[in-house]
Formats: structure tokens, C-alpha cells, sequence
């Protein structure tokens, strides 16, 4: 099962180098695609500096939120690892009322390892692990809504 989720993911790295080329811009991803194959597109659409595929890809509050890759220097990622997606509470079972969910009726993490290129002082160049929190809706598309180191 493992093997047969991130396979999307491998079809999705060449894109990651064209993508860095200055190449066709990114695709928009249909509503079922899995979170993992979200992630790859987002970090493509961030190599290749194509702002509005990331914003396609991203809820509202993060894209106000002007953090994360999107919102830095332009990047280049290579050997892109990625972790199959881990469920997240919703406020339905969390704990203590609050939920990374948001209000959002799924929520999940990737977690991708990566090597950046073109870093600065607060994401440096180098061996890179970045976590991104995805959400969605009613079955429809996953966005990223979070991300961050570790």
C-alpha cells in the first residue's frame, strides 16, 4: 500500500525539474488527488516561482498568512522524499476542543525531506525537513493551510 501511495509522487518529481528549468507552469491537481501528490505540486510550483499554482494549492488563511516556501526567495529542491500522509485530529477528537483541523473536516501531515538550494539566513541552504498541514472539505481538494521545519 505504502508503495502504491507514493508512486504519484515519483511520477511527480521530474516535474520538480522542469519546474527549476523555468519551465510550463504547474498543473492544477483535481479534487481527489492524495495530499502527498499536493505537496509535490506545491514544492514544484514553488521551485518554479508560480505563484498562482501555489495559491491554488493553499487555503486563504495561509496564503494571508505570507509564511511558508511560497512566500520566500526563489528555491531549488532536489531528492524529495516524502512520508505517506498521517491523519490529524479535527476539533471532533482533539483532546483539549482545539485541532491543527481548524474547523476543516480532515486534516493530515506530509512531512518531506528535501536538499535546498538558494536558502536564507532563516531557511538555509542543505538537508531539509518540512512538515505541511492539509485540509479539506466536504471530499473535496486537499490545500496546505501550515508548514514549517521539523
Amino acid at each position: 500500500m505504502r508503495a502504491a501511495r507514493l508512486l504519484p509522487v515519483l511520477v511527480l518529481i521530474p516535474l520538480l525539474a522542469v519546474a527549476g528549468c523555468g519551465g510550463p507552469r504547474v498543473p492544477t491537481l483535481a479534487a481527489g488527488s492524495p495530499p502527498e501528490v499536493v505537496v509535490a505540486t506545491y514544492l514544484a510550483a514553488v521551485q518554479a516561482g508560480d505563484e498562482d499554482a501555489a495559491r491554488s494549492l493553499s487555503t486563504p488563511e495561509h496564503e494571508a498568512s505570507g509564511s511558508g516556501l511560497a512566500a520566500g526567495p526563489a528555491v531549488s529542491i532536489r531528492d524529495l522524499l516524502l512520508e505517506p500522509a498521517e491523519e490529524r485530529p479535527t476539533d471532533e477528537d482533539a483532546p483539549t476542543g482545539e485541532s491543527p483541523a481548524g474547523g476543516h473536516d480532515e486534516a493530515v501531515d506530509v512531512r518531506a525531506t528535501f536538499v535546498l538550494g538558494g536558502g536564507d539566513a532563516s531557511l538555509p541552504d542543505g538537508p531539509t525537513v518540512w512538515s505541511f498541514l492539509l485540509v479539506r472539505d466536504d471530499g473535496g481538494p486537499w490545500l496546505v493551510t501550515g508548514e514549517g521545519g521539523g
